[in-house]
């Protein structure tokens, strides 16, 4: 009976872990969701600020729930402080007082004078905030179920109609109907 050769992986045994031991230390979690709460840090300035690569943070977040979930609770941290307060400000409005530069007509010199300037409500950000909001009440789109079958042979008479009497005879149809909302 002929004996296997061992290959020089055999031989030496199970596989030890080799390799550059991981720069991640535990404080890192806590690092990552102040640089993510207080700057609004995506992964690639993350990494700047651990001084490695965005490949590295993407490891580091498979690898340690911890700091998957200090990035998350960071970032949202940080869109809740500034990102919705930004977007209820512009849905509701608001004034900023401003600095506004001019040349006098009596002296010619530079002069400011502080300006209060007022932003009207911007009707997309209301409709952006309603809908994320309260989505059953404020949908994109309704669901129209009109009910009933609408054929052209319902129609009587509609040879001798001519396309405006055909279409009118199809609102009126339609509008018959009492359209039913899905929720």
């Amino acid at each position: 009976m002929a004996t296997k050769k061992k290959t020089l992986r055999q031989a030496q045994g199970p596989k030890s872990k080799t390799g550059r031991p991981s720069k991640y230390r535990p404080e890192y979690s806590e690092i990552a969701f102040i640089i993510c709460g207080e700057f609004g840090a995506d992964d690639q300035k993350l990494a700047k600020s651990f001084r490695v690569s965005r490949t590295t943070i993407d490891s580091w977040k498979k690898k340690y729930p911890e700091f998957l979930n200090a990035i998350r609770g960071g970032k949202d941290d940080f869109d809740t402080r500034n990102v919705e307060a930004a977007l209820l400000q512009r849905a509701l409005g608001f004034e900023r007082e401003e600095d506004h530069a001019g040349i006098s007509q009596k002296t010619g010199e530079v002069v400011t004078k502080k300006v209060t300037k007022f932003y009207p409500p911007d009707p997309q950000s209301i409709r952006f905030w309603l809908k994320n909001r309260n989505p059953q009440r404020w949908p994109d789109r309704y669901d129209v179920n009109l009910g009933g079958n609408l054929t052209f042979r319902d129609l009587t008479d509609t040879e001798e109609m001519t396309a405006e009497e055909l279409a009118q005879a199809i609102n009126e149809r339609l509008l018959s109907q009492k359209p039913q909302r899905k929720s």
